[in-house]
C-alpha cells in the first residue's frame, strides 16, 4: 500500500506536471519499482470511477445495474489504466525512450486521480444543464485530458515541444 506521504508527493508532483511544471517530475518514484507501486493509484481512484459509471448508467437510462454490468465495467477499468502504458511500453523502443518509461506510468498513474476528480466535477455539473450544453462540456473534458497527458508525456519522456 501507499503511505500518506507518497500520496501528498503523486499529488503535488502529477499537479505540477498538469500545470507545465517539470519540476513535478522530483516527487515521482520514477524507477521501475516506483512505476509498478504507482498502480495502487488504481486501488483508490476505484470509488471514483464507481460513481462515474453510475452516473454513466443514470445518463444512459440503465434502470437495473447487475453482474453483467458490473463485470464489464471492471473489466473496462482495469483496460483503462493498463492500455496505455501497455502500449507505451512497446512504442517506447522505437522512440528511443526505454529509461523515460517507468517515470511516464507512475506520473500518468499519479495523474489519474486529478483526471478523474475533473470528470467527477464535470459528471455532476452535466446533470443540471440541457444535453446540447454537456455535449460541448465533454468535449471540453476531453480536450481537457488530452492536453494532460501531452504535457505528462513532453516532460517525463522528454520530448521536445511543438513548435
Amino acid at each position: 500500500m501507499i503511505s500518506t506521504r507518497e500520496l501528498a508527493y503523486g499529488l503535488v508532483g502529477a499537479w505540477r506536471l498538469m500545470r507545465n511544471d517539470a519540476s513535478g517530475l522530483q516527487y515521482f518514484d520514477r524507477s521501475p519499482h516506483g512505476a509498478l507501486r504507482s498502480f495502487w493509484v488504481m486501488v483508490l481512484a476505484a470509488p471514483a470511477y464507481a460513481v462515474l459509471l453510475m452516473l454513466q448508467f443514470n445518463q444512459f437510462g440503465v434502470a437495473q445495474i447487475g453482474l453483467r454490468q458490473i463485470l464489464i465495467g471492471g473489466g473496462i477499468y482495469v483496460i483503462d489504466w493498463l492500455l496505455f502504458p501497455v502500449v507505451l511500453l512497446r512504442l517506447a523502443p522505437l522512440m528511443d525512450r526505454v529509461q523515460q518509461t517507468p517515470s511516464y506510468i507512475a506520473a500518468n498513474n499519479w495523474a489519474q486521480i486529478l483526471i478523474y476528480a475533473l470528470a467527477l466535477f464535470f459528471g455532476a455539473v452535466s446533470g443540471m444543464l440541457p444535453d446540447s450544453i454537456v455535449a460541448s462540456l465533454n468535449f471540453v473534458l476531453l480536450g481537457l485530458v488530452a492536453i494532460i497527458q501531452y504535457r505528462l508525456l513532453r516532460h517525463t519522456m522528454e520530448i521536445a515541444p511543438f513548435p
